[in-house]
């Protein structure tokens, strides 16, 4: 008792460095029902533990600040939740009378990460690091 578990290779302590630079990933293509293939990016162990550190980090932000009609990707949300919210705002005499479903094709392929980030309003206040 009282003897601490000796933490390996030094891992551990690597994940605590502030300026962590992912390293590239692999790219592997996976074949998509269209017969096209898919590019799959795949980190390594200590980008993905990184990432796992960040989400635990940003999720209570991000639950806090965000969207209260947003569902995709949330824990504790579910498509009947969605589903319920779409009647409530739909049902209203006042409400919109048509609802346009779309999808862009290969939209994330082609998106400018740039544009976005500039264009893309955020409440980054206090989250910004920058005060």
């Amino acid at each position: 008792m009282g003897q601490h578990r000796k933490e390996g290779n030094g891992s551990i302590p690597s994940l605590r460095q502030r300026g962590h630079e992912p390293q590239p990933l692999r790219r592997v293509y996976i074949p998509k029902s269209n017969g096209k293939m898919r590019p799959l990016g795949i980190p390594t162990m200590r980008d993905r533990a990184m990432q796992a550190l960040y989400l635990l980090a940003l999720d209570p932000i991000a639950e806090t600040a965000g969207d209260r009609n947003s569902y995709g990707f949330r824990l504790e949300r579910s498509t009947a939740e969605a589903i319920h919210q779409c009647f409530i705002a739909l049902s209203s005499r006042r409400s919109a009378q048509w609802v346009l479903e779309g999808d862009i094709k290969s939209c994330f392929d082609k998106i400018s990460h740039d544009w976005l980030l500039a264009h893309v309003p955020t409440n980054k206040g206090p989250y910004s690091g920058s005060g």
